[in-house]
């Protein structure tokens, strides 16, 4: 990406991003036939509605500090552990968060990496907003892994 992108080229591609995380969870939704998978499926859809309606609306007012507003949560490291499958029919609650957190992770390494190629700049503040949220999103997921599947550890 060159030197050259503008805060809000970048803000686009998050929507861009966010509108792909929504489609994939809308689509997943129909391949999977556990209601409970289903149901995790559009909740995280719902949430991918909600990040896009935010980063537009910061797209509007240009105030990249807002973002990095709240606290961010400790980070797990689920996701340098668990294996992700492909959704399909027969996926469960399991399988659909496993997926989910390794998306945050990508979005997370991705808005990391920029935000290095652009310190001491205000598109840093920018991505290092964006990393946080991100890091909120997956902190949510990695509690709810945590709380169904490792509460006998």
């Amino acid at each position: 990406m060159a030197n050259g992108v503008t805060a809000r080229e970048i803000l686009e591609l998050a929507i861009r991003m966010e509108e792909k995380g929504r489609e994939f969870y809308a689509q997943a939704a129909t391949l999977v036939s556990m209601p409970g998978a289903k149901e995790l499926l559009e909740e995280l859809g719902r949430d991918e509605v909600e990040h896009e309606a935010m980063f537009r609306q910061l797209q509007a007012r240009e105030d990249y500090e807002a973002l990095a507003i709240g606290e961010v949560p400790p980070d797990l490291h689920l996701s340098d552990y668990l294996v992700t499958a492909p959704i399909g029919p027969d996926s469960t609650p399991q399988d659909v968060l496993i997926h989910a957190i390794r998306m945050e992770q990508a979005a997370i390494d991705l808005y990391s990496a920029w935000a290095s190629l652009y310190a001491g700049n205000e598109i840093e503040t920018l991505l290092e907003g964006l990393v946080a949220e991100e890091r909120r999103h997956k902190a949510r997921l990695e509690a709810a892994y945590s709380d169904r599947f490792l509460e006998d550890w």
